[in-house]
């Protein structure tokens, strides 16, 4: 069961990096102001349906790694995927 769910945890991740890519794919006209005084426009973003269920709980795993479900079996420290990656992922100019 566990690799079940280790997939469906790497599908996750796999769907919010293409996702992210998309939104930000010309990093070159990003506003590091524009971004941080909407940070929740990526939400708007997300379509309804399964899809954005699945986007949704990719963001919440990259966000709540250490102490999701999911993925807290995984993580041997208190570190989430936001200590390294800001704005949850979504700052181009960041890890």
């Amino acid at each position: 069961m566990r690799s079940a769910s280790s997939s469906i945890v790497c599908a996750s991740f796999a769907v919010v990096l293409m996702l992210v890519s998309l939104v930000w794919a010309d990093d070159s006209t990003v506003d590091p102001a524009a971004a941080k005084a909407k940070p929740n426009s990526f939400d708007a973003s997300i379509p309804e349906g399964e899809l954005g269920d699945v986007i949704r709980l990719g963001r919440r795993l990259i966000e709540e790694t250490s102490s999701h479900p999911m993925t807290k079996d995984y993580v041997g420290n208190a570190l989430n995927c936001t200590s390294c990656h800001l704005q949850s992922g979504l700052d181009p100019r960041a890890a």
